[in-house]
C-alpha cells in the first residue's frame, strides 16, 4: 500500500467516520506511516466525534484524540 493512494481513495470515496476508524486501525498495527495522510485529511474537515463501534454504547468509552473518534471496543491486533 503507499500513503498517496489511500489519500486520494479517501477523498473520493470514503466517508470520514470510516477514514478515522482505519486511522486509529493503522496506527495500532503500527502503520503510522500509512495513516498519516488520513490525519492531514481530518484536519482539513470539521470532524465529530464518532464511534469506534457505531452499534456500541460510549459511556465508558475514551476519546482518541488524534482521530476524534470514542474507543468503545476493545481491539487486539494479531502482529
Amino acid at each position: 500500500m503507499h500513503k498517496s493512494s489511500l489519500v486520494a481513495a479517501a477523498k473520493k470515496h470514503i466517508e470520514l467516520s470510516i477514514i478515522q476508524r482505519l486511522g486509529y486501525l493503522l496506527d495500532l498495527t503500527g502503520q503510522n506511516k500509512l495513516s498519516e495522510g488520513f490525519v492531514h485529511l481530518i484536519k482539513e474537515r470539521n470532524v465529530r466525534l464518532t464511534k469506534l463501534r457505531a452499534n456500541l454504547d460510549i459511556k465508558r468509552a475514551k476519546i482518541n484524540s488524534r482521530w476524534s473518534l470514542y474507543v468503545n471496543e476493545g481491539v487486539e491486533p494479531d502482529l
